[in-house]
């Protein structure tokens, strides 16, 4: 029970850069804007700032997704492209979808959940994200020799693809948790 609470309310790491945070609060103090750190990552710096303590790996891959579809609404330029590859490589991560992604992800989570096995419908599912992942990763590297547009126009939605494969995954994971935890 203290575990929930303590996710609720936030922790350590809660705050910007480090910064102690508001307590008893999830999410960062910074008011947004420019550097100001509000979570998305999405400030003026570029730089990331940590989320909130206590996100699943589905609930930021669904932040790193908003922000693939931020950059590239905006990207122009070859320093974009590679804005665009930081969130994808982020989203990826999250997701699990790559062979070198964190341990904690959609994917591993519900790998651990179910006693180390994915059922053969979640397998599917895995592969249609790695296929998903090889041709975003591919539409970036084209960008950075010719056309952005197609980037621009397919990564969003091939990001919001990959979100909704992972969500099912998670999904079915947890029904799969349950169902064993009831007999």
């Amino acid at each position: 029970m203290k575990q929930i609470i303590k996710l609720l309310k936030g922790g350590p790491g809660s705050g910007n850069f480090d910064h102690a945070g508001r307590p008893g609060e999830i999410g960062g103090s910074g008011e947004g804007g420019s550097g100001s750190g509000s979570g998305s990552g999405s400030g003026g710096s570029g730089r990331k700032s940590p989320g909130p303590a206590g996100l699943t790996s589905l609930e930021r891959a669904n932040t790193d997704l908003r922000l693939i579809n931020e950059r590239t609404k905006n990207a122009r330029t070859q320093a974009d492209v590679e804005k665009v590859r930081t969130a994808w490589n982020s989203l990826i991560d999250h997701v699990g979808a790559s062979g070198d992604a964190p341990m904690k992800n959609v994917i591993d989570n519900a790998f651990r959940r179910q006693g180390n096995k994915l059922t053969g419908e979640q397998r599917k599912l895995v592969r249609r994200i790695e296929n998903l992942h090889q041709h975003g990763k591919n539409l970036i590297e084209t960008a950075q020799y010719g056309s952005l547009d197609p980037m621009n126009r397919r990564i969003p939605e091939i990001s919001k693809k990959i979100n909704r494969l992972a969500a099912e995954i998670d999904r079915s994971s947890r029904v799969v948790r349950t169902r064993r935890l009831d007999d």
